[in-house]
């Protein structure tokens, strides 16, 4: 261990599927075997290559050739085990596309299933992680449901949700979600992935390179925040916390403009109404002291913005 005053919660580390079949015991016959003959069908990389070794670090390949940060061993080894790490959320990484997935029913299936792999494998595992549960956004009402089964099990401090979604997530389709994220009083945290899965990855156009991608992504989430303050997300709901992780710095350019702007008409008629000591709120952290489930901004329409750093398990 390393010697620190200070101890870290990891807001951003990805585990690996060591392979499909672990997530067997938790779907049905039928859909074991599609992912036997199909595979998990999720939108593709797009043919953008990411540095590093096949995508990763070197040294997060293991020696017996299985996948990065797929153990709970090596994840201890090269993470937790030798930095002071008090708790890490895991936010995983194989499945993060299913919200783009044209089967729903598919898609929410995944979506139980890896949550109840997380708990089992993981979580009851090492007492230091903590885990965001992922839902299938295309139908928020089962979304909101899975939530809550998975929130039962008190290592589950989150709600992932991927940055390139179907509709900016101020929209009043996705209240359901966000209704139950409140009542749980469990973030609901906004991550890379999916963009430009649905269309052309930038405003404009499709570049030549990963690097290019990678910069362009912070407008995917400017356009969430945008989304979520004008269309009234944090006056529906005043208690719900909003993090963007891996954001890399969302919000420079986005609230000056904010200020020299005035709606006119029926524009933004939701913040209108309850504009009145509701705004949202910007900081940046990498490490918060832990609560019962975690310590977050005290105030209403708390939006936070957070990056960790790259581990030997991660990206």
């Amino acid at each position: 261990m390393v010697d620190e005053p200070y101890s870290v919660i990891d807001c951003d580390i990805h585990q690996f599927l060591p392979n499909l079949q672990v997530l067997y015991p938790y779907l049905s016959r039928a859909r074991q075997e599609d992912l036997v003959q199909y595979g998990l069908r999720l939108p593709g990389a797009g043919g953008y290559l990411n540095g590093g070794d096949r995508g990763y670090r070197i040294d997060a390949w293991p020696a017996d050739g299985g996948r990065p940060a797929s153990t709970l061993e090596m994840l201890q080894a090269q993470h937790l085990d030798i930095y002071p790490i008090e708790f890490g959320i895991l936010l995983g990484q194989d499945l993060r596309e299913i919200p783009l997935l044209p089967d729903a029913d598919f898609a929410a299936a995944l979506a139980t299933a890896y949550n109840d792999w997380m708990v089992e494998h993981w979580l009851a595992r090492d007492d230091r992680l903590r885990g965001a549960a992922f839902i299938a956004s295309q139908q928020p009402e089962r979304a909101a449901r899975e939530i809550e089964r998975a929130a039962a099990h008190p290592g589950v401090v989150a709600v992932v949700g991927i940055n390139g979604v179907r509709f900016p997530y101020g929209q009043r389709c996705y209240d359901p979600i966000f209704a139950a994220c409140e009542a749980l009083g469990l973030p609901f945290m906004v991550h890379t992935g999916g963009e430009g899965t649905l269309g052309q990855p930038t405003p404009v156009g499709y570049p030549s390179y990963y690097i290019e991608i990678r910069q362009a992504r912070q407008m995917g989430f400017m356009a969430h925040l945008a989304s979520m303050v004008f269309e009234g997300l944090f006056v529906r709901f005043p208690r719900l916390r909003v993090v963007f992780s891996s954001s890399r710095a969302a919000t420079p350019g986005w609230c000056p403009t904010c200020g020299s702007w005035t709606p006119t008409g029926g524009d933004c008629a939701a913040i209108r109404r309850g504009s009145s000591g509701r705004r949202a709120r910007t900081s940046w952290s990498t490490a918060r002291s832990p609560a019962s489930r975690w310590s977050w901004p005290s105030g209403r329409g708390s939006c936070r913005l957070s990056s960790s750093g790259r581990t030997p398990s991660g990206r």
